[in-house]
C-alpha cells in the first residue's frame, strides 16, 4: 500500500508549523553522521492516541491535520503517533531502515503499522524518497539480505514537495537517496496501536 497526496494540508497550518518554535526544535538538533557521511537521526517522540483531538501546539496540530482522514484513531486508542523531524541542507544520503521500535526487554524489533512522511518546506536536488516492495516485516538479517540482492529498478521513488505526504505501511524498507543541494524539511510520523516499550519506560 502506498499513496502520495499531494497539497495534503491546509497551507495556513503548513505555513504555521515551518515558523514555529516547537518544529524549529525539533528539527535542528540531534542529528549526526557516521564514518561513511550516513545521517543518524535520533530525538524520537510520542503523542498519545487519546490526545488527538485536543492538539496543544502547531506539531501536534499538523500531526492532526496530516492524519485525519488516513485512519480511524479508535483503532488506535491504546496507542498512537510517533513523530521524528530532520532539515537536510547540502549534499547528503539517508541509509535504509525500517520504522520500528526495538525491545529491551525480548528479543527482536516490534514495527510501527502506518507511516507518513510529509513535506513542510522542500527546495532540493536529489533526496527522493526510495521504497522496496516487500510486503512482510523482515528481520534485521533479512533486511540486510533483501538488500544485496536488491534490484534498483524495482524501487518506488517518490520526489519530495512542499505539502506531499507519502503514507505506507511502516514495513516498507525505505531512505532518502542522495541529495545534491538545497533544503530538504520533512515530519515523519508513525502511528501504533500501542505505546511501544522505548516509550512507556520514559512515561
Amino acid at each position: 500500500m502506498l499513496k502520495v497526496l499531494d497539497n495534503h494540508i491546509d497551507d495556513r497550518i503548513r505555513s504555521a508549523l515551518v515558523h514555529s518554535d516547537e518544529y524549529e526544535s525539533l528539527k535542528t538538533p540531534n542529528v549526526s553522521t557516521d564514518k561513511d557521511g550516513n545521517v543518524i537521526q535520533e530525538g524520537y517522540y510520542f503523542w498519545k492516541m487519546s490526545e488527538f483531538n485536543q492538539p496543544s501546539n502547531s506539531i501536534e496540530k499538523t500531526l492532526h491535520a496530516i492524519w485525519k482522514d488516513m485512519i480511524d484513531p479508535s483503532e488506535y486508542a491504546q496507542g498512537g503517533i510517533e513523530y521524528w523531524a530532520i532539515k537536510m541542507n547540502g549534499e547528503s544520503s539517508g541509509i535504509w531502515h525500517l520504522d520500528l521500535i526495538e525491545q529491551e526487554q525480548q528479543q527482536g524489533y516490534e514495527p510501527g503499522d502506518k507511516t507518513i512522511v510529509y513535506y513542510p518546506w522542500v527546495q532540493c536536488d536529489g533526496g527522493f524518497l526510495e521504497l522496496m516492495i516487500n510486503e512482510n516485516s523482515p528481520s534485521k538479517g533479512e533486511m540486510y539480505n533483501m538488500l544485496r540482492a536488491m534490484d534498483s529498478n524495482k524501487l518506488e521513488r517518490i520526489q519530495p514537495i512542499t505539502n506531499r505526504a507519502v503514507f505506507f505501511n511502516s514495513n516498507r524498507i525505505h531512505r532518502m537517496s542522495k541529495m545534491y543541494s538545497g533544503t530538504r524539511e520533512m515530519l515523519a510520523s508513525t502511528v501504533w496501536k500501542k505505546i511501544p516499550l522505548t516509550f512507556n519506560q520514559k512515561a
